[in-house]
């Protein structure tokens, strides 16, 4: 009962406060619309009050105690923020939250530096190149269909080059193509950011939980997203062949 009534009050609370701005923001009202509002404030039990404890409203209301509706009884349940604290200071004590504080830096540091690979990708091996199109939800209704395939898909801003930073190959013929496309940015799909950034001099980033391999639909590693003539496409390739992908990008 003690945790229903002070639900209640912490209501009560929240729409004195609200009472009180809404009052206070009034001042561009008429009159007329302000006493209504506040006959409306006075009837449900509130007084909205200023910060020196002035009643704005004309007529002086006070609020209704209302009597417990059943029997009152103490909180015997400890205090939730007491228990924690106490867990918390016998962990220190006994050496266990340092020992967890460290085990969870070590982790995170580790993933930051390797974070997950993609699943799913395999290694490519030949040349494969198709156009992207735009996702459109079949259940349109016709007329949108239309009008949807109608619209051209957006040109990107450079190139995207997706590779796995754990192939050797992979990240010889990244250092390859950047030396062409002054542009393009790399994207890991598995391996660590620090040893690709040091090997290609160059800022790295990762594709974490595979959102733009599945985006742009590739399945094998390296693939490379640019701007063809009549829209963007993505092309897989053999990392031992790269001068083929920079006969599509710069024909």
């Amino acid at each position: 009962m003690k945790t229903i009534h002070w639900a209640l009050a912490s209501v009560s609370v929240c729409l004195l406060i609200g009472v009180s701005a809404w009052v206070e923001a009034s001042s561009g009202i008429s009159p007329s619309m302000l006493e209504a509002a506040q006959e409306v404030v006075a009837k449900r039990g509130f007084v909205a009050a200023t910060g020196n404890g002035a009643c704005t409203t004309k007529a002086r209301a006070s609020a209704e105690k209302l009597d417990a509706a059943g029997p009152v009884y103490a909180v015997s349940e400890p205090d939730i923020l007491h228990s924690f604290m106490e867990g918390i200071e016998k962990m220190k004590s006994s050496g266990e939250y340092s020992r967890r504080f460290n085990e969870s830096k070590e982790t995170i540091r580790g993933e930051l530096q390797n974070p997950r690979a993609v699943e799913g990708l395999s290694k490519a091996v030949e040349l494969k190149t198709r156009a992207l199109e735009p996702s459109i939800p079949e259940t349109l209704p016709e007329k949108l269909l239309r009008e949807a395939a109608n619209v051209p898909m957006p040109k990107l801003k450079r190139e995207l080059l997706f590779i796995d930073g754990e192939d050797e190959e992979s990240l010889k013929a990244a250092k390859k193509l950047g030396g062409h496309l002054k542009n393009m940015r790399v994207v890991l799909v598995g391996g660590s950011i620090a040893q690709a950034s040091r090997f290609l001099g160059r800022r790295i980033f990762f594709d974490q939980a595979g959102a733009l391999t599945r985006t742009f639909g590739f399945t094998a590693t390296p693939a490379i997203v640019y701007n063809g003539e009549d829209g963007p496409y993505v092309t897989e390739f053999a990392a031992d062949k790269p001068e083929e992908v920079l006969s599509l990008v710069n024909p």
